[in-house]
């Protein structure tokens, strides 16, 4: 369960102040897609009278990805208990997952942002804008197995012992098929086969006019 204090974000009001916030808790559900569940709001003096209107956004905590991903689609209607209304989804796209993978290196955390108006008792009713942020993690092993769902590989596509990491012969061939990984991330098995063939035909023929893999000439020596 994730926690999220919202404070007063007006500078003309001071309805409430640093030590008075209205929590926002969350939790997640991950399988097949990612959701926003158990979704309450509250505070600590009883004050909150309505939410008028709610807005969340999830970046990435990179250094090379400064940008909001994916889609948190909120309704404020998960907060009337007889609306029948229990969750939000978190729409993600396949530029979002390949942009993720590009930066992703085990454990995924998100910085979740909220921004909602609300009407507070105060003199009165006021209404109030408020806005906080929270660090979220989703574990390697969820992420994996949710962008499995659309057919997406890893990053690397297999389990590999960490020296290999290092090995130089290993990082070069990981480069030349590039292209095909990005196909098998999409998904498109056919085309990553074939981009595969490709490089290992070019490879094989390095320019010397040997007819690639399929000459014998090509191994000879080897």
């Amino acid at each position: 369960m994730y926690t999220i204090n919202l404070f007063e974000s007006s500078m003309h009001s001071n309805h409430l102040n640093n030590n008075t916030y209205i929590k926002f808790d969350f939790d997640l559900r991950i399988s097949e897609s990612i959701q926003f569940i158990d979704i309450q709001m509250s505070d600590q003096t009883h004050r909150l009278q309505n939410i008028l209107d709610i807005q969340v956004s999830a970046k990435v905590n990179s250094t090379f990805l400064k940008k909001a991903v994916g889609q948190v689609q909120p309704n404020i209607r998960v907060f009337n208990q007889g609306s029948g209304y229990r969750e939000w989804d978190w729409i993600f796209d396949s530029n979002d997952i390949s942009t993720i993978e590009g930066v992703r290196s085990g454990d995924l955390y998100f910085t979740i942002d909220v921004k909602a108006i609300v009407e507070v008792m105060e003199n009165g009713n006021k209404i109030i804008p408020i806005t906080g942020n929270q660090q979220i993690k989703i574990s390697e092993s969820d992420w994996i197995r949710f962008i499995h769902y659309y057919g997406y590989s890893t990053k690397y596509g297999v389990s590999l012992p960490a020296a290999l990491l290092n090995d130089t012969s290993w990082i070069q061939a990981y480069e030349q098929l590039d292209d095909a990984r990005e196909h098998m991330k999409r998904g498109k098995t056919y085309d990553a086969l074939r981009q595969c063939l490709s490089v290992i035909e070019s490879y094989t023929d390095v320019g010397n006019g040997r007819g690639g893999p399929y000459s014998s000439k090509v191994w000879e020596g080897s």
